[in-house]
């Protein structure tokens, strides 16, 4: 459970971040955000949520969501997209919070 937290705080205070650099039209630097938030992801496969643990399943098929999105949101930065790039960051945003809503507040 440390570890899993350990990557979530890593992973909002990216999110942080990259809303920041999109803001400022700084694509490039958004994107190697966006990289650190998929490395902060790595090893999800281990973890549980806090609620609903029975529903492991969902909240592992959410978290791959996630990463499919973020990816998705580090490529159109890559191609310097940024009107596309805030509909994506909200896309991960909706992720984060049907997740959010479902395991854990």
């Amino acid at each position: 459970m440390k570890a899993q937290h350990g990557r979530m705080a890593a992973f909002r205070s990216g999110m942080r971040t990259l809303r920041e650099e999109i803001g400022k039209g700084s694509a490039k630097t958004a994107a190697e955000h966006v990289s650190l938030l998929l490395r902060a992801m790595d090893g999800y496969e281990n973890d549980v949520p806090h609620k609903n643990a029975s529903r492991i399943g969902e909240y592992r098929r959410l978290y791959a969501e996630l990463g499919r999105s973020a990816r998705k949101l580090e490529l159109v930065l890559q191609a310097n997209d940024l009107k596309r790039a805030n509909a994506a960051y909200g896309k991960v945003l909706q992720i984060c919070a049907a997740c959010h809503r479902k395991f854990r507040d």
